[in-house]
């Protein structure tokens, strides 16, 4: 772990900055859509560590733990990971392929690749020794649990997606879509559970058993 607070400042000021970038041309229509939940998620998870971080600098010093709130960064970092995978597993390859403009774009970088890596980093590098216990890892399906649950209920009482270039949908994702692939939607929701279990226990085991601190510690010449 980094115990130089000026250093965690600087990496969520930037995340701040980049994760307002991405979102800068957000629009009411696409607020239905997990990637954008996803990452205002991750804004409002950088805005209040980089507030807490310049309180504790101010109050304690630059040097120390800068991993605040290490519970709600690991649950939010493997939750911007379902943005990335679906987009770049499940989407990228059927859907966007032949849009390279967009494909390539600094917003579609930005809130598909860059915000899910920076949310993930945080945890992975400011988050203190042992700072999860085993229930923890069972937090991170809350947010796409939730997410499934409006969406489904918003499409079938009648909200409407429209893509440009495609027909108009009741529900944002093809892996969610009743209507054109039936129950094999709860296949796809048990295997996207799957990872986020494997990834939040991986992430659990490196935080319970990998002395971080040692990571990052200056060998004595």
């Amino acid at each position: 772990m980094i115990r130089d607070k000026y250093v965690a400042l600087v990496f969520r000021i930037a995340a701040i900055i980049w994760t307002i970038l991405g979102l800068r041309t957000t629009t009411l229509s696409m607020l239905m859509y997990y990637t954008i939940l996803s990452n205002m998620l991750a804004l409002v998870m950088f805005v209040i560590l980089a507030v807490v971080t310049v309180r504790d600098i101010r109050k304690n010093g630059r040097y120390g733990n800068a991993g605040y709130y290490p519970v709600f960064s690991f649950a939010a970092g493997i939750d911007l990971m379902l943005t990335l995978v679906g987009y770049w597993f499940l989407l990228s390859p059927t859907v966007f392929t032949m849009d390279g403009a967009f494909q390539w774009s600094f917003f579609n970088m930005t809130v598909h690749l860059f915000v899910p890596i920076l949310c993930f980093l945080d945890f992975l590098l400011f988050s203190p020794n042992k700072s999860l216990k085993y229930r923890h890892v069972y937090y991170v399906i809350a947010f796409p649990w939730a997410y499934v649950l409006v969406t489904t209920i918003a499409g079938l009482l009648g909200h409407v997606y429209q893509m440009p270039g495609s027909e108009p949908t009741r529900f944002a994702y093809f892996f969610i879509d009743f209507d054109k692939i039936g129950a094999m939607v709860f296949v796809y929701i048990g295997v996207l559970t799957l990872f986020f279990l494997i990834l939040g226990h991986l992430l659990y085991l490196y935080d319970s058993k990998v002395d971080k601190e040692s990571l990052f510690r200056k060998k004595k010449s």
